[in-house]
């Protein structure tokens, strides 16, 4: 839905909601009861017709966020998976291959090292 669309068509059934009351007034003068009627009806009906609008925005804001975490997720269980299919074997030639690339790029840190860190932290965690 195009927000400034819907604020524009929002605002003139407002209008022409309200216009109808003015018009009730003017055809009608000695007419309280019918007054009072169509203000109530136009009160009611201008507040559902913004409240429909302001819960349309959120859901879209929801729906927008949502996608937003969804893309923002998915690589890292796209890794997850993968590192769950292969084998320790693969797992650790993977590693080795890491940390040959990246001791070529001048690191401080090499990768090995990271990488044993990490699992002697994962192994204290499981025991």
């Amino acid at each position: 839905m195009n927000r400034p669309n819907s604020v524009v068509s929002n605002l003139v059934a407002t209008i022409a909601i309200w216009f109808s009351v003015v018009l009730a007034r003017l055809l009608l003068p000695h007419e309280q009861g019918v007054l009072i009627a169509s203000a109530l009806a136009a009160m009611g009906t201008s507040i559902l017709i913004w409240m429909v609008w302001a819960f349309n925005q959120l859901e879209a804001a929801k729906k927008e966020s949502g996608e937003k975490t969804k893309r923002d997720t998915r690589p890292d269980s796209r890794l997850s998976l993968l590192l769950e299919l292969m084998d320790e074997d693969e797992r650790q030639a993977l590693k080795r291959r890491l940390a040959e690339d990246l001791s070529t790029d001048g690191e401080i840190v090499s990768l090995a090292d990271l990488l044993k860190a990490q699992e002697q932290d994962s192994r204290r965690q499981h025991h």
